[in-house]
């Protein structure tokens, strides 16, 4: 009985929305960038000031001079809506690549637009966007995709991922997605 399916229920919720599609560049390019933004992020947010003035920015990119035929890694697992305080925490992303090439996750800063990022409310920044407790405060595993850390506060936060595919032989970025 979440509020996407109980107008003014008491608990919170996410939409998830898929775009799947196939693309055919016309040309070979390095930095070839595909982004959504939606306006406007929930206004209640804890860690990001002023969040209601933001958008809500994803993007992806890809390279297809390095590889011609090469899909952007995947996120399987969904963002999960509920932490618990004060009790060790696991946000699993679940980064996968299609291609089986080298994948590396890593922890970035939201944005609001192509190179405009989201400025962090006092007490949070990017080593720690969620107020951790813990000892470190907030790590992501670059193999697993996975953020470990201990909430501190009761709020509502954002957390941004970015995972980067490599090939297996060169060591070439290949493309990179946001969440």
């Amino acid at each position: 009985q979440n509020a996407c399916r109980v107008p003014g229920s008491q608990w919170p919720a996410f939409v998830r929305k898929v775009y799947t599609d196939t693309i055919t560049l016309p040309v070979a390019c390095a930095d070839w960038r595909v982004e959504w933004s939606l306006c406007c992020r929930n206004g209640g947010i804890t860690n990001i000031a002023n969040a209601s003035g933001d958008n809500l920015y994803l993007e992806a990119g890809i390279n297809n001079v390095a590889k011609w035929n090469n899909s952007t890694p995947r996120f399987y697992i969904a963002p999960i809506p509920y932490l618990c305080i004060s009790q060790p925490s696991f946000f699993l992303n679940g980064p996968l690549d299609p291609d089986n090439d080298s994948i590396v996750t890593t922890n970035v800063q939201p944005q609001t637009a192509y190179m405009t990022f989201c400025n962090y409310a006092g007490g949070y920044s990017l080593a720690n966007p969620i107020g951790s407790t813990s000892t470190p405060a907030y790590d992501v595993n670059p193999n697993t995709g996975t953020a470990s850390f201990t909430p501190g506060t009761i709020g509502k936060f954002v957390l941004a991922f970015e995972c980067a595919d490599y090939d297996r032989t060169s060591g070439v970025r290949l493309s990179y997605v946001r969440r």
